[in-house]
């Protein structure tokens, strides 16, 4: 409809503007959706369009509104075919369907619906399931491309699309295909909209950067203090702990105690001996006297000298 014919057609009936823009503007095939500030308005608009459609034995039917007053504007047989019989003012009104997503009338809500049923694990499987997913708008967009990461994923060899796909993925995909039922819960007010920017004000919108909420740290709840129900009778709980400590006030290991040798050969002489005596609790040397805690008269090896003076 959207061609230079179709605007001469509207030009020589004189149609109305308005009803000319909506029929041009907002028809999707043979559905059309509009959004009009007040109750006159969208009923005028109707008419008027209806008025247009007859001149060309078109019919315009099976309308439905947020709003009762609109769909009370018009006979029962040119509502919605799940509209025509109820009592709009008592009954309550079933979920439409608008572009392939549900429409709740009551409170101008979108809502998805999601299949529980279960489908093979194959290639032709997995694109079923989220082809199934009908979201024209992007609202679930996040949700739906982690499916489609994990179909990527899955799809990385050439296999016919009847034959299983690989074990190691199974659990991501039905963690990710169960998850979907959680979708059932989401409600979009219709109401959502977007605006175009420039582009020199991309970097200025959160498109890029996301919502302020990931870069505010997460507040904790404020602790609050709770008295113990009769603790005296709860065999988990000690309602009195006791706790011992132990401390030295003298220094026994300190390099004060280097002044009790005479000479600083001596010293080292002291510590060769110690040196020796600890590497024997580590280690056992075969035809070898030393032992334990002893006197060695086969005197020291270089090697415990040299430490000792280091350890100095």
């Amino acid at each position: 409809m959207k061609n230079s014919g179709t605007c001469q057609y509207f030009s020589e009936l004189r149609i109305d503007p308005d009803v000319q823009s909506f029929v041009m503007r907002d028809f999707y095939v043979d559905d059309g959706l509009k959004s009009l500030p007040t109750v006159e308005a969208a009923v005028n608009l109707l008419k008027k369009t209806q008025d247009v459609f007859s001149k060309s034995n078109l019919r315009l039917h099976k309308i439905a509104a947020n709003n009762k007053e609109v769909m009370e504007a018009f006979p029962a047989e040119d509502r919605a075919k799940d509209l025509k019989d109820l009592d709009l003012s008592a009954d309550t009104l079933p979920m439409q369907r608008s572009l392939g997503i549900n429409w709740d009338l009551q409170t101008d809500c979108f809502h998805f619906s999601v299949s529980d049923e279960i489908i093979s694990y194959t290639r032709r499987g997995v694109l079923s399931t989220i082809n199934s997913l009908y979201d024209p708008l992007g609202f679930v967009a996040p949700v739906t491309i982690q499916g489609k990461a994990i179909l990527r994923e899955l799809t990385t060899d050439k296999g016919d699309w009847d034959s299983p796909l690989p074990q190691e993925m199974e659990d991501a995909w039905t963690s990710w295909r169960a998850s979907l039922k959680e979708l059932s819960q989401l409600s979009i007010p219709r109401a959502y909209t977007t605006t175009s920017v420039a582009a020199g004000r991309l970097n200025d919108t959160n498109w890029l950067s996301g919502p302020k909420s990931l870069y505010t740290p997460e507040t904790s709840a404020s602790e609050s203090n709770y008295k113990l129900v009769d603790p005296g009778s709860d065999p988990d709980i000690r309602p009195l702990v006791s706790t011992l400590s132990t401390t030295t006030t003298s220094k026994q290991l300190g390099s004060q105690r280097f002044s009790k040798f005479s000479s600083w050969k001596s010293l080292t002489r002291a510590i060769v001996r110690l040196i020796h005596i600890a590497r024997l609790f580590n280690m056992t040397l075969k035809n070898s006297p030393c032992k334990g805690w002893h006197h060695c008269k086969t005197g020291y090896t270089v090697e415990e000298s040299d430490q000792a003076f280091v350890r100095l």
